[in-house]
This record gives structure tokens, C-alpha cells and sequence, in this order.
């Protein structure tokens, strides 16, 4: 299936549940810190499966975690020189 802007979630629930899966381990509780390759990592696997494109701005990412965690990600992303506005694949694509 592909994923069109605006479709509603009730649609994509298969999609959903794969990326709840990729998200597990950033999302527990006792998580307080995050790597730039994981964030990296998930990144990626998001971009391959379709939830999100490439040239989507970095922020975008915060809608896959929970809103509390969000901060722990950005907070790695901009310690490592990254700005949430630049795109995914500034992220994502080999130095």
C-alpha cells in the first residue's frame, strides 16, 4: 500500500505497528539518553519503509516517539551539529 499525505491512521495501522516496533527501545522509560547512530539508525529504517521521505526536515522524526522522549533525541541531534530543520537524508547519508 502506498502512503499518500493526509491518509488517515486507521489505514496505516500494519505500518503503525511495524514502526512501534522500531521505536521500542527509544521509547521505554528508563531511556534518558540517545546515540547519534541510533537515532541514525531508525532514521533510516523509517525512510526504507516508507513512513517518512528523505527530505522531510529531522523534527518530523518526534512524531514516532513519545512526547516525552523527544527531548533526549534533539538534544543528541544538536549536540552532534545537526539542525532539526535540515532534511532526514542530511542525517542519514554517509560522512
Amino acid at each position: 500500500m502506498a502512503i499518500t499525505q493526509g491518509q488517515p491512521l486507521r489505514e496505516l495501522s500494519p505500518i503503525r505497528k511495524q514502526l512501534d516496533r522500531l521505536f521500542e527501545d527509544m521509547t521505554s522509560s528508563d531511556r534518558d539518553s540517545y546515540s547519534i547512530d541510533e537515532i541514525k539508525n531508525e532514521a533510516r529504517q523509517l525512510v526504507e519503509c516508507g513512513a517518512v521521505d528523505d527530505q522531510q526536515p529531522i523534527w518530523v522524526l518526534c512524531e514516532f516517539i513519545a512526547p516525552g522522549e523527544c527531548l533526549g533525541m534533539e538534544e543528541e541531534i544538536e549536540k552532534n551539529h545537526y539542525l532539526l530543520r535540515e532534511h532526514i537524508a542530511d542525517l542519514i547519508t554517509n560522512e
